[in-house]
């Protein structure tokens, strides 16, 4: 998956740069070519399930501690147990043929397009801040759009989200607004994937945004059993912020897509000082993880976070 998402992000990938991005994958090394450029770039993008590439020109644009992200590297690569054997075992299952020799380098038509310069580190150093960073440089890059913010439950989209809402005009509308009503949760509904929300509710309000200038739709209180009346000022950006934030159902009204990532022990944390603990754990959660894992939710994401 992770392979297929650089190919979408760089169409102009070959085998030169897969060779590479494996390669990376499993020893951690780094690509440092002091390019300055003033295209976008992602903070951090994925290149195995605990490696980030962090691209210096964004870093330092934040001012943030290159020190630290040298250690950081230090440590990851202390902490590494790539291995060759491992290396062929990747290209073996992405039919790749051996290579002549292990002096991988960027393609010609990669650095002249992507500029890449990066330090590789591993996704735990990644910490609050530089996942704020990562959201917020991408969504103030964007000019207007309707955006949906998935992730799984505890990973901090609503945290998020108000933070960025402080610095940007952005309009947040949140996914829990739209619980499934009791008349609707009927067994056929809630067999489906991702049916445990009210998604025609949401259908009908992005229909509304995107001709109408004031945003208003009932929301939902599932504690009460009623609907409110709910007026948000309509801004350039818009964010869906939740899980089921890019339901199939109407995502062809979603401009872009981004994915909070968290791992299973944090989660696991941070949703056990939850009064509803067990029901995450018995109910929510596996509803959540085979709506992302049948829809592959983030490995469609345009930014992974």
């Amino acid at each position: 998956m992770i392979i297929k998402w650089h190919k979408d992000k760089y169409p102009l990938l070959n085998n030169e740069d897969l060779y590479l991005l494996i390669y990376e994958s499993i020893f951690a090394t780094n690509y440092l070519c002091n390019s300055d450029t003033n295209i976008y770039q992602d903070l951090y993008e994925e290149i195995s399930s605990n490696l980030v590439r962090v691209n210096i020109n964004t870093y330092n644009k934040y001012n943030l501690r290159i020190d630290d992200l040298h250690k950081w590297h230090d440590e990851t690569i202390k902490n590494n147990k790539g291995s060759l054997q491992k290396f062929y075992e990747k290209l073996n299952k992405y039919n790749l043929p051996l290579p002549k020799t292990c002096n991988f380098d960027h393609s010609e038509d990669y650095k002249e397009n992507y500029f890449p310069n990066y330090v590789i580190i591993d996704k735990k150093f990644i910490n609050d801040e530089l996942k704020y960073i990562q959201a917020y440089h991408f969504l103030s890059n964007l000019n207007s759009g309707i955006i949906a913010l998935e992730g799984k439950c505890g990973a901090g989209k609503t945290t998020l989200s108000n933070k960025i809402a402080q610095q940007l005009n952005i309009t947040i509308i949140n996914i829990d607004d739209f619980f499934l009503p009791p008349h609707k949760k009927t067994p056929i509904r809630l067999n489906e994937v991702g049916g445990n929300i009210d998604y025609e509710s949401i259908k009908d309000l992005l229909n509304k945004i995107k001709t109408k200038e004031e945003i208003k739709y009932l929301r939902y209180d599932c504690t009460n059993n009623e609907y409110k009346l709910t007026t948000k000022e309509k801004n350039s950006l818009i964010l869906l912020e939740g899980v089921y934030s890019y339901h199939p159902y109407f995502n062809s009204f979603i401009d872009y897509l981004m994915f909070l990532d968290i791992d299973e022990h944090t989660q696991y944390e941070r949703l056990k000082i939850r009064n509803n603990f067990q029901r995450f754990i018995d109910e929510w959660i596996p509803l959540e993880n085979k709506y992302f894992d049948t829809l592959n939710i983030k490995y469609n994401a345009n930014i992974i976070i």
